[in-house]
């Protein structure tokens, strides 16, 4: 049976972070700080899809309705007012987003990226978001993978490099330095989607806001 599960391309930032989030008995790695990693994969998207002007750590506006997902188009609706007389600080727009792991971890339960289920601890039960191995393996795969530039899977680089979530994915030691490859690469990023200030912030602000700072 041919399978319907989205492929890696046809996720976006926030979905393809969500296939790498969680742990085996199905709980987000809190470590990881899952909603401010999930807010960087938002202003990733984006950045990805052309609706953000950015410079540096500053937002300086969004153009609205340039997207057909719905969660796009409300995200730019709260920055129309960014300007460059008055921008947004993107480590204040991260702390702004708090809910943003849950939002997209039930947008990926519903596309089928992630499953519920539920477990028990000590007898007290609780529910699991568990992975789509096929849909994780596939994310890896071109995570790793030195053809495959793709803007979104090189801003899940910057991410997952930057937070260290690299740390559980069980790569090999050539696997790891392509990912921070990928995760460095801010001209070729913009060469190919994702814009040069935006990888800037990445590997700057966003690991900063990462650590809570």
């Amino acid at each position: 049976m041919t399978s319907t599960r989205p492929t890696p391309r046809e996720l976006t930032v926030p979905a393809a972070l969500m296939t790498l989030l969680h742990t085996a008995d199905g709980r987000p790695y809190q470590r990881f700080g899952p909603a401010k990693c999930t807010a960087l994969a938002e202003l990733a998207e984006l950045s990805v899809s052309k609706v953000l002007d950015i410079d540096g750590d500053l937002i300086l506006g969004a153009r609205v309705a340039v997207s057909d997902r719905g969660w796009v188009s409300a995200l730019a609706d709260s920055l129309g007012r960014a300007t460059a007389a008055r921008p947004v600080q993107i480590r204040h727009w991260l702390r702004r987003r708090s809910g943003a792991y849950a939002e997209h971890r039930d947008r990926a339960i519903a596309d089928g990226v992630l499953e519920r289920g539920r477990s028990r601890v000590l007898g007290v039960p609780y529910r699991t978001t568990r992975v789509t191995p096929e849909v994780r393996d596939r994310v890896i795969a071109d995570l790793v993978n030195p053809v495959c530039d793709d803007p979104r899977i090189g801003a899940l680089a910057a991410i997952v490099v930057g937070a260290d979530i690299v740390s559980v994915l069980d790569l090999t030691a050539e696997e790891r330095e392509q990912a921070a490859v990928k995760a460095s690469a801010a001209d070729r990023l913009g060469a190919v989607g994702l814009s040069a200030p935006m990888a800037a912030a990445l590997a700057t602000v966003g690991y900063l806001s990462l650590t809570g700072s």
